[in-house]
């Protein structure tokens, strides 16, 4: 709640929280860091609607666990509850082993998502929704209160896959992080699936930051082996030294943080969600930093 208060106080934007259930113990220690504990996503923003008054909520990014009808409703009254602060990053998640305790069929994810999109969109912006899908069958469902305020759904994930359904059924396109040259290139083919789709849409990013006073002091509080080592996991190359990396990661001081962020933003970069989970001891001095130092410097 306090890191929520202070990021309307400092005054940011929005404010955006992720969506796990459980990491299994295999998998808890990554990239240098421990991660062992979830807040559910929509519980969070409802508690943090109640103690802030500007500040966007959005969730980056739900996977769809929650069934379409019930996370309408849950969305429609945060709206409801915040004024319409509401944004919403869906994607088909990526830990099977949630979707095995869920009893959720992880080799349907496509199908899950893109009837989630559809459903939640119709019944946010629609009364007496029928639906008759692979997954989903239901008749005249109405959900109130529906928000009076538009509420956004992106897609995330950095796949040229994400890439092709963004441009076709979402408002936003969400990817985690993404080294710049892959940013370019997948920028290139989201532009290409607006034009045969006829879509407009918003390009967000989240990259790892950490910023200081100086160079080594930002990049002091980072493992770099073992971050190198996540994004070979995830990208299957084979990277040795931190530079291939950044990207991945911002680091340095304000300028330097801002000179590498202004690489994505020349690329078509419309939001950037600074993620601390690197720095969550330091994380009033980063948001400071962040506000005072290196948000001024983007252009």
């Amino acid at each position: 709640m306090d890191v929520g208060v202070k990021a309307e106080q400092l005054g940011f934007d929005s404010v955006w929280v992720r969506d796990h259930v459980f990491i299994p113990p295999e998998d808890k220690e990554h990239g240098g860091i421990t991660e062992d504990t979830f807040l559910e996503p929509l519980l969070t923003h409802a508690a943090l609607s109640s103690v802030t008054e500007e500040i966007d909520l959005g969730t980056a990014i739900l996977w769809p666990c929650r069934h379409p009808i019930k996370l309408a409703q849950n969305i429609g009254t945060l709206s409801y509850l915040s004024d319409g602060r509401v944004h919403i990053g869906f994607g088909p998640g990526r830990h099977k082993h949630e979707f095995d305790a869920l009893d959720i069929p992880y080799e349907k994810r496509p199908q899950l998502i893109e009837e989630n999109f559809e459903v939640v969109h119709r019944l946010l912006t629609e009364v007496d929704v029928s639906h008759e899908g692979e997954l989903y069958e239901f008749e005249n469902v109405t959900i109130n209160p529906r928000p009076t305020e538009e509420v956004p759904l992106w897609y995330g994930g950095g796949s040229v896959t994400s890439v092709r359904r963004s441009a076709r059924i979402a408002e936003g396109w969400l990817p985690g992080r993404l080294l710049l040259e892959d940013f370019k290139k997948k920028m290139r083919l989201l532009r290409d699936e607006e034009e045969k789709h006829g879509s407009d849409i918003s390009v967000g990013f989240v990259p790892l930051v950490s910023v200081d006073e100086t160079t080594e002091a930002a990049e002091d509080r980072l493992n770099f082996p073992l971050l190198i080592q996540d994004v070979n996991k995830y990208t299957n190359r084979g990277y040795t030294d931190k530079e291939e990396i950044r990207g991945y990661f911002i680091a340095g001081t304000a300028t330097e943080c801002a000179e590498q962020l202004q690489g994505y933003i020349d690329n078509g970069m419309d939001y950037v969600i600074f993620d601390y989970r690197h720095s969550f001891d330091d994380i009033g001095l980063q948001m400071e930093l962040t506000a005072d130092e290196i948000i001024p410097l983007l252009r």
